[in-house]
Order: structure tokens, then sequence, then C-alpha cells
């Protein structure tokens, strides 16, 4: 397509758009990345989630929080996707917060308290699970 005048092409499949790219040394590439609807239903769901596991234990409520991380972490987790699931990450370390000082009629839960509590009940860690080489292999199937 380069060659013959024509543009490249931003293809969906599967929830990832591939279009194209160029590394660091300025070659050509194909970029993959999370599709936003998909990265929005996911954090709507986790929310979900929090909201209705608010009840639970400290370690019931992060062992559901990392069971849906590493699902999404395993499914999303395609090499030029690591911001998506940063995004994800971040938001669900904010919306813990918010579910854990939810739960309190005292008030808010400040950092300080909450960085103890991760450091006991800590949060999966996003992750890539298909690197470039994998995906060349798989696309040469």
């Amino acid at each position: 397509a380069r060659k013959s005048g024509h543009p490249m092409q931003t293809f969906y499949f599967l929830g990832f758009p591939f279009f194209h790219s160029r590394t660091r040394n300025g070659r050509h590439a194909v970029g993959i990345k999370t599709v936003l609807s998909r990265l929005r239903r996911s954090m709507t769901k986790l929310n979900v989630m929090m909201s209705s596991n608010r009840h639970k234990t400290l370690q019931e409520q992060i062992e559901k929080i990392n069971q849906f991380l590493t699902g999404t972490f395993c499914y999303y987790g395609v090499m030029g996707n690591f911001m998506s699931l940063k995004k994800l990450h971040c938001f669900a370390t904010r919306q813990w917060r918010k579910a854990l000082s939810s739960r309190s009629q005292s008030g808010r839960l400040n950092w300080e308290k909450y960085q103890i509590i991760l450091k006991h009940h800590p949060m999966r860690s996003p992750f890539i699970k298909v690197g470039y080489q994998q995906l060349i292999a798989m696309a040469l199937l």
C-alpha cells in the first residue's frame, strides 16, 4: 500500500485497532492498542464489581480485583498496548481507594493509609503477555 501511493488503513480485529506505526529506528511497523470502547467497558465492569464486593474483607476484594486485572492483562497484554493497560491499572487503584473510602462514615481514606493497605494487599501490575516475536509467529500461521 505504501509503494502504490494508497494510504495505510486502520482495521479492527478482536478489540484491537491495527494501524501503521513507526519504530524508534524509523522503520515501519504495525501498531496495536485497545479500542477505547473496550477499555471503558472494562473500567465499568471493574467499577460495578468493586461496588458489589464492597462489604467483603480486604483480602477477598483484592483477590477479585486481581483476578479481573489478570484476565484483562492476559487478553489485552500485547506489545504496544502497555499504556492502555497502565490506564486500567491506575483506574483500578483510584476506584478501589474510592470504594474503601465509602465504607466508612468517618471520612475519606487518605493516600498514606491507602499505600499501607496496598503494601499488605498488593494490586496486580500490568504486564505484556504477547511480545512482537510471538505476534509475528501468529501472523505467519
